[in-house]
């Protein structure tokens, strides 16, 4: 049974999306703070972009402006799904960024910052969102790769197989 490219992308966003939400609202609602071996899992509260970036700026507005950014970003992404290819390799990358944007995104809107709580002391403090968002880039870098490989031997199979039914 083939897999539909639509339930495959909006499922997959809406359950990094809860994911997301659920373990957030439970390290915020329980004031979890337990340290392991090389991570630590503790409520932070993040003001500023990706990685901690413009965390202590007095930039005015900055919570809508970052909600406008991340609205576009979105509605590109949404886009883009809607003009992609039917692999569905691109279309799950697709939606990791997807539900990671709307996870971030709904945290500004009702909190003006984002819970992160994911610390591993060399590293800003991060959250499900931020590592669905970095795991479906790079999904979509590697995919951009292969890509036009595939696209190369795919015209060679069918020049090949032309060739042959010519000399038949």
């Amino acid at each position: 049974m083939a897999v539909n490219k639509h339930f495959l992308f909006f499922v997959s966003a809406f359950l990094i999306f809860v994911l997301d939400q659920a373990v957030k609202w439970f390290v915020s609602a329980y004031s979890i703070n337990v340290s392991f071996s090389f991570v630590k899992i503790h409520f932070v509260k993040n003001m500023g972009v990706g990685f901690g970036v413009l965390n202590q700026s007095n930039i005015p507005f900055l919570r809508w402006i970052l909600v406008g950014i991340i609205s576009v970003i979105i509605i590109g992404i949404l886009y883009y799904y809607s003009r992609s290819s039917e692999r569905l390799f691109s279309v799950f990358a697709l939606a990791l960024v997807l539900g990671g944007a709307i996870g971030n995104l709904s945290d500004r809107v009702l909190y003006g910052f984002v819970i992160d709580f994911i610390d591993v002391g060399f590293w800003p403090s991060f959250n499900i969102a931020d590592s669905s968002i970095t795991i479906g880039i790079i999904l979509l870098i590697i995919y951009s790769w292969i890509t036009p490989t595939l696209s190369s031997i795919n015209k060679n199979k069918s020049r090949t197989s032309s060739r042959k039914k010519r000399n038949i």
